[in-house]
């Protein structure tokens, strides 16, 4: 498991830092939450970042063949606890988007998994922010042996449509 996170610049929405922190050595979720609050301290000092911090919403609904009624309470559960920790420990203001959302503001737009190809929404989302024309097509995302992405730039682009999301409304 991967969370990834962007910073944008509001004035220009220029890309500022774009990453994941990997928790697959935490055990549990209250260790991954409190890794994912001092990791969100490290890079709000380093960079300066002022409130609000955007935060994804987790999956609200069960989608059959997707995630699991027990995943979707997990990811809730965890959004919730690294919600209250950049709060309560870090000052921050939180503010929550939904996926679709933050993806539309940025001019992406999703179909079904049928109608891609069979491609999920992050990959979607990848392969337009990183096609010729879109907003990363200059950001260089690793790659596996076989020359596929590797599942953290996922995460990533996602981090970054979130933050490019907040940029925009912090303009407004």
């Amino acid at each position: 498991m991967t969370v990834g996170f962007s910073i944008v610049e509001s004035d220009d929405l220029s890309l500022v830092q774009l990453g994941h922190w990997s928790l697959k050595k935490f055990q549990g979720l209250y260790a991954k939450a409190d890794h994912i609050v001092g990791s969100v301290a490290e890079v709000t000092r380093s960079y300066a970042v002022e409130s609000p911090v955007w935060i994804e919403e987790p999956v609200m609904r069960f989608t059959p063949g997707m995630s699991s009624a027990q995943t979707i309470s997990m990811l809730i559960s965890f959004n919730a606890m690294v919600s209250y920790g950049i709060h309560s420990r870090l000052g921050h203001r939180i503010e929550h988007v939904k996926p679709g959302d933050a993806r539309r503001s940025c001019g992406l737009v999703m179909t079904t998994k049928a109608k891609s190809g069979g491609f999920s929404q992050k990959e979607q989302v990848y392969r337009q922010l990183t096609a010729s024309n879109g907003l990363l097509s200059n950001v260089c995302f690793p790659l596996t042996k076989t020359n596929k992405p590797k599942q953290e730039n996922y995460d990533r682009t996602d981090a970054y449509v979130v933050a490019r999301h907040g940029a925009l409304q912090v303009r407004r």
